[in-house]
């Protein structure tokens, strides 16, 4: 089905197959290439009780994809990773290729060595991770090295860049850290690209791809062609309060 990304996307509840929750799919540039890698599936309904309750909506939909051809990018919270069994995500990884971002709460969580532990455990069994927002706090290597198996890709935070940039001596080692982190097969993704200057800025210090709103206007009007069965669109009447993550 040829879909635009801004679209919204509705996604049945998993706790009430007859709710509907609304996504957007944000794309994902391959900076070298021009062209869409993949998109991240991002929430804009009303912040939820749970976020687990979100999580388990996508990750049950990425279960019904058929043979897709783009990357997925989708948050996770620890108490979905610790709670869901292997299944739910194997099935997933089986049917989509996607990633489970894991955010800046990672290491927030009352049982590090659990989430840590989990983690691990999905990894080695081929379950994709990425790690979300390094840079936006103090934890990014920890999260990192705490990992025995190596994240498929990390994003790196916004303002992050923004600060490196002014920073010659900041440039440099996160040019190094991207060197390092491509050498490894780790892919890596800029975050809030706003401006041709800041993707200028991601580019010379090697980043392979990009995300934000200058990469949203870019392919605004360009179609998903997947074998996606997307659901009808039946709240437009309803507001839906902008929710990140």
């Amino acid at each position: 089905m040829l879909k635009n990304h801004s679209d919204p996307l509705m996604i049945s509840a998993s706790h009430n197959p007859h709710q509907l929750l609304p996504f957007v799919l944000q794309p994902i540039m391959n900076i070298a290439q021009r062209t869409v890698y993949g998109y991240e599936i991002l929430y804009r309904g009303i912040p939820p009780q749970k976020w687990a309750d979100i999580d388990v909506s996508v990750i049950r939909f990425l279960q019904t994809l058929k043979t897709p051809t783009l990357e997925y990018f989708v948050n996770v919270a620890n108490d979905s990773l610790l709670s869901l069994q292997d299944d739910e995500f194997l099935v997933s990884a089986k049917h989509a290729n996607v990633h489970f971002e894991l955010s800046e709460v990672f290491t927030s969580h009352t049982d590090f060595d659990a989430v840590v532990s989990r983690v691990n455990s999905l990894a080695a069994k081929g379950v994709r991770f990425a790690l979300d927002d390094f840079g936006a706090g103090m934890d990014g290597l920890l999260r990192l090295y705490s990992l025995k198996s190596k994240v498929a890709a990390i994003k790196i935070d916004r303002q992050f860049m923004l600060k490196t940039e002014k920073s010659p001596e900041g440039t440099e080692v996160l040019k190094s850290l991207i060197a390092r982190w491509k050498e490894n097969g780790v892919t890596t993704i800029a975050e809030g690209i706003e401006s041709a200057e800041m993707l200028e800025f991601a580019t010379a210090c090697g980043a392979d791809m990009a995300q934000g709103y200058l990469v949203d206007e870019v392919f605004r009007d360009t179609k998903i062609v997947e074998q996606i069965q997307f659901l009808p669109t039946t709240m437009k009447a309803i507001k839906h309060e902008t929710a990140y993550r």
